[in-house]
């Protein structure tokens, strides 16, 4: 059997890992305080959101104990009772 390579099939897988690469270094890099958050090895029926330990204004989504940052919409605050973002008023969180 012979086998043919395609250079451009080639250079297309060579493009996506370096992307790949790329997106999970910006990753890394954009934990903004979820890196402190401890998050549980599996996964609940329900996803888990913490507060972000550095900022009011986002918070940390777990996921196989991995957690990933994510902002509020402007104006709102996390409300770590409720796991939503919220008004400021009710989120209750204390400037960090």
């Amino acid at each position: 059997m012979t086998v043919f390579r395609h250079p451009i099939r080639g250079t297309l897988a060579a493009a996506l890992v370096l992307s790949f690469m790329a997106m999970a270094q910006a990753a890394d890099e954009d934990k903004k305080g979820c890196e402190k958050v401890t998050c549980p090895a599996t996964n609940g029926e329900f996803s888990l959101h913490l507060p972000n330990p550095d900022s009011c204004t986002s918070f940390c989504k777990c996921d196989w104990g991995v957690a990933h940052y994510f902002e509020c919409p402007a104006g709102l605050e996390f409300n770590a009772e409720l796991q939503v973002c919220d008004w400021p008023d009710n989120a209750g969180c204390q400037d960090r």
